[in-house]
């Protein structure tokens, strides 16, 4: 037997006493069998004492995938396609009144190149305020950003109610912004223009377009 041999064999037995160490700690303290398995790093150094030419296996490493940027740009492409047709789809079936409607006022009051807004269609008109039918927004020059996603919210409001949009938004609206006795109302109370239900909701469905602006 040679000097190699013998280490080995050293060796093997000095692994052997160091389980059985183990193992009457983990009797007197009560501690689960299972303890040793879940510390790997002692577990590999006595496999190492064991087998001193064996090789520890290195940990298998998860692979993901990622899908390429242009993949992703043209998926979100595909997905704003179908939701603008889905959008102009509902607008002319479901809610046609209005939508016929708001194109009469759009050709013959709107002044100015008309322009998009998810989906919707923009231009400006000379009376004050603003309003929408339909997809179509009539817009006043001085109104910005916020109230452009509250009219488009108006839209979205057309395809909900569809027919009934008229009457519980559209009827309710012109009434709040029209009779002179809700415009005191509104100054001496200090009450905001869209605490009537239909001009709040049509305000947070709003939201959304501003938010996604911004994140752009």
């Amino acid at each position: 037997m040679d000097d190699s041999e013998r280490n080995q064999i050293q060796q093997s037995a000095e692994a052997a006493a160091a389980c059985e160490a183990a193992a009457r700690e983990a009797e007197k303290g009560g501690v689960d069998a299972a303890r040793p398995a879940a510390q790997p790093e002692a577990a590999a150094q006595i496999e190492a004492a064991a087998w001193p030419g064996a090789q520890p296996e290195a940990a298998a490493t998860p692979l993901t995938w990622h899908a390429p940027k242009k993949q992703r740009r043209g998926k979100s492409k595909i997905l704003r396609a179908l939701l603008l047709t889905l959008y102009w789809l509902l607008q002319w079936t479901w809610g046609i009144v209005q939508n016929v409607a708001g194109l009469v006022m759009f050709v013959a009051a709107g002044r100015g190149k008309a322009r998009g807004y998810h989906g919707a269609a923009v231009r400006n008109w000379n009376l004050s305020g603003s309003m929408t039918l339909g997809m179509f927004i009539l817009m006043d020059r001085g109104h910005g950003d916020d109230i452009l996603a509250h009219e488009w919210g108006h839209t979205i409001q057309s395809i909900i109610l569809g027919p009934l949009y008229l009457l519980v938004v559209g009827l309710p609206s012109i009434i709040w912004a029209g009779l002179p006795a809700f415009d005191r109302y509104r100054s001496t109370k200090h009450v905001p223009y869209d605490r009537l239900y239909c001009e709040g909701w049509a305000t947070r469905l709003g939201r959304r377009t501003i938010v996604s602006k911004r994140q752009k």
